[in-house]
């Protein structure tokens, strides 16, 4: 059956992602190594004995980075920014754990954070660009893990740079053999040196914002989804960046394509101009679902 049909009501509804409970635990540790990975993307090593223990079994799990508001004010001096933070505040954002390693090279266990770098307006960026071995962070979560869909036979991932973190977990935990497709909508052809899986079973198509008109820009994942063709049976759609630019994509997918809740997730991970986004939030105010 082609997917641009709206399934039946007698299509079986598939398995899904399961989701794996974890204990609720709050961590402290420090900052061990600072890796640009590209000029937009940082990664950031955290280390310490609170780690142990850690758990992420799945691509879209997501944490709680917790910062005190004087790295961000440190940070911001620094770069000549002005921020509106008192020194007693503390800046909190969700992140995806992008690597975990119970022994690492400090001798303690060790979590990599990919951090996209939205210019230095927001307080993580701001800290992160200018981000110092041992400061002091705190991290909470993930709270469950929402598996890989086991009986998927392909894969559609979609992203800006803050989902590329995500994008890569779920290219390391999809069975090297199935079939995976990525569009990437970046600021440039630097990003593309983030470092993703490279096999013959997954395409990447990167979607460079100056390749595209300014009145494009904001559409280019929709744009790409709609020039992709028709999703095969049994293919997984999962999207995840700025909330806005992904509204078109849930509407195609969902409605004209018609294809359920159990084949496609489309997560707002920032939204342009909010602050501290919920990502929890619904991404279309007019199908809240």
């Amino acid at each position: 059956m082609s997917l641009n049909d709206a399934p039946s009501p007698t299509t079986p509804r598939r398995a899904g992602r399961a989701k794996v409970p974890h204990v609720p635990a709050v961590r402290s540790c420090q900052v061990s190594r600072v890796t640009p990975l590209t000029p937009t993307i940082v990664r950031l090593t955290l280390a310490g004995e609170d780690l142990d223990g850690f758990v992420s079994l799945g691509p879209t799990d997501h944490l709680k980075l917790s910062i005190p508001a004087t790295l961000v004010l440190d940070a911001a001096e620094a770069g000549g920014a002005t921020t509106s933070l008192r020194p007693d505040d503390v800046v909190v954002r969700d992140y995806t754990p992008r690597a975990y390693r119970q022994a690492g090279g400090t001798g303690a266990p060790e979590l990599d954070l990919d951090i996209a770098l939205h210019g230095t307006d927001g307080p993580i960026s701001a800290w992160a660009s200018r981000a110092k071995v041992g400061d002091p962070v705190t991290v909470a979560g993930p709270r469950s893990s929402k598996l890989v869909p086991p009986d998927a036979t392909s894969f559609l991932l979609g992203c800006d740079e803050s989902g590329l973190p995500a994008v890569a977990r779920w290219l390391e935990l999809v069975d090297p053999a199935v079939p995976v497709t990525v569009l990437a909508a970046v600021a440039d052809s630097t990003v593309q040196d983030y470092p993703l899986a490279r096999r013959q079973s997954v395409v990447v198509h990167w979607l460079t914002q100056d390749a595209a008109p300014p009145a494009e820009s904001s559409t280019r994942l929709e744009t790409a989804v709609r020039e992709h063709g028709p999703l095969p049976d049994g293919c997984f759609a999962w999207f995840g960046g700025e909330a806005g630019s992904l509204v078109g994509v849930r509407r195609y997918l969902r409605r004209e394509l018609g294809l359920g809740a159990d084949r496609v997730e489309v997560s707002g991970y920032w939204r342009l101009g909010a602050a501290g986004y919920d990502h929890h939030a619904p991404l279309d105010a007019s199908d809240p679902e």
